[in-house]
């Protein structure tokens, strides 16, 4: 170890962002207007790369759509 940050890719709620603190602070300042969030990482590995646009979304979407649930989960427990 060298001190420095390393980027490591962790599924939404288990990475160095604490979105709880995060959409307290949309709350508290009362924003009420559309807000993205944009996210990088990997949806599918190395050995995915041949598969059909079919096949790769059929493991892409479950990744969304369980990313969508977690933000989901975590703006109501802010």
């Amino acid at each position: 170890m060298d001190g420095r940050l390393r980027t490591k890719y962790a599924p939404i709620g288990e990475g160095m962002v604490n979105f709880k603190t995060f959409f307290q602070r949309i709350k508290e300042a009362n924003l009420v207007r559309p807000f993205s969030l944009h996210f990088e990482y990997p949806l599918l590995n190395e050995a995915d790369k041949n598969l059909s646009v079919t096949e790769k979304m059929k493991k892409i979407i479950p990744v969304l759509n369980r990313d969508v649930r977690k933000i989901q989960e975590l703006w109501q427990q802010s």
